[in-house]
């Protein structure tokens, strides 16, 4: 969950490529892979190709989940 409210996190401000993406949460291409297509699926990430490459960008539904992720760790007393 952690992870992949990382990568909501970081793909929200804007459209961001997979490479930064990557680095940033310290995981492998392959690990990456599984996450994008687990987010794009659920609907909480969305694809945009521009110029042939692709940039992905949080949905309002990734940011519900963002915001309710925050309330559970809030509940559990869990810090960041």
């Amino acid at each position: 969950m952690e992870i992949m409210a990382t990568i909501l996190l970081l793909c929200r401000n804007g459209p961001i490529q997979k490479t930064p993406i990557m680095y940033r949460c310290n995981l492998s291409f392959k690990q990456l892979q599984k996450y994008l297509k687990f987010l794009i699926r659920t609907g909480f990430l969305e694809v945009k190709n521009v110029n042939g490459k692709d940039f992905y960008q949080t949905t309002e539904k990734g940011q519900n989940f963002l915001k309710e992720f925050q309330n559970v760790k809030h509940l559990l007393n869990i810090d960041s």
